[in-house]
């Protein structure tokens, strides 16, 4: 089968655990699956959508690469649903080499309020981190935040 769009979409662990939560059944979760892998268009998008969604930054992370894709289906009575993604900088080289550049989901939840708190970023922050420990060479991420 051949690998269609741009990116690779890959899904960090503690993303696909958590979405367990939020979504039991496995067919809610494979929708909110679906929604993530128009990313894979990610070098198509043209303004501040890919495909049928839009993105954005998020602003308490400005530069850092990481985004929030927002899907507007209600999803086993979830509205509001965020798929937290990260484009790793081009400086960054995995440790081993992917037929296209990666973009890593770090999880996927529904946003209750407007604005993300303290410790969604934080944790977010971290989920950017392990991804570059765990999957990019140290030396040629020095220095990147």
């Amino acid at each position: 089968m051949a690998l269609t769009g741009t990116h690779l979409v890959r899904v960090l662990r503690s993303a696909l655990q958590s979405a367990k939560h939020f979504w039991p059944k496995v067919g809610g979760r494979m929708e909110v699956r679906r929604n993530a892998l128009k990313l894979r268009h990610w070098g198509s998008r043209d303004g501040q959508g890919v495909m049928d969604v839009t993105y954005e930054s998020i602003k308490a992370m400005s530069g850092s690469g990481v985004f929030e894709l927002k899907i507007d289906d209600e999803i086993d009575g979830h509205r509001n649903i965020r798929v937290i993604f990260f484009d790793p900088p081009e400086a960054w080289k995995p440790h081993r080499p992917y037929p296209k550049p990666v973009l890593w989901i770090l999880e996927a939840l529904p946003k209750k309020r407007q604005n993300w708190t303290v410790n969604d970023v934080d944790r977010f922050w971290t989920k950017r981190a392990i991804v570059k420990e765990r999957f990019y060479d140290a030396e040629t991420t020095r220095g990147v935040r």
